[in-house]
């Protein structure tokens, strides 16, 4: 009985005297009915600290997923930006040199 996996409830009913078993026991009770609320009891305690950590669990993750989407705002915003500042550069420079090779072309020549 002392290496047994699981808890040991002993109701063996309706005794006043104590066995070995009473005393090596998880938990003794005086009859099948009190070891009974034991166990529903016991059960309702780890049903409600599965459902706190269930819901810890869930807080925490819908919390890290708002952030995570805010993040991912943010790079998109941050790369359209940086993609329109690099777009306009590059036709700043495109009309500048086409200014500057306009001058040199067939036309601009003969009017000179």
């Amino acid at each position: 009985m002392c290496n047994l996996e699981v808890p040991l409830i002993l109701a063996i009913g309706h005794t006043s005297d104590k066995s070995i078993l009473d005393e090596i026991a998880y938990h003794s009770s005086k009859t099948p009915t009190d070891a009974a609320y034991v166990i529903i009891s016991s059960l309702e305690e780890r049903q409600m600290k599965i459902n706190d950590t269930y819901q810890y669990i869930s807080d925490i993750s819908k919390d890290q997923l708002s952030s995570i989407q805010i993040n991912i705002q943010w790079y998109y915003d941050e790369i359209c930006r940086l993609s329109r500042d690099k777009q306009e550069e590059i036709q700043k420079k495109i009309a500048s040199r086409y200014a500057s090779i306009s001058q040199f072309g067939p036309s601009s020549i003969l009017n000179k």
